[in-house]
């Protein structure tokens, strides 16, 4: 996971409206940024108390 987070630009702060560089993002980091975000989730479950 530290690789492809080094390799992939961060995370849009809107999920809403992804950009890369002030430019809508291509499908490519876009299916990028989801299949990290589930990976992770898979990886590192929250634990609700």
């Amino acid at each position: 996971m530290q690789e492809n987070d080094r390799l992939l630009p961060p995370l849009p702060a809107d999920q809403r409206k992804p950009t890369l560089d002030s430019k809508l993002a291509d499908n490519t980091h876009l299916v990028w940024w989801l299949a990290t975000q589930e990976a992770k989730a898979l990886i590192y479950p929250k634990i609700d108390d």
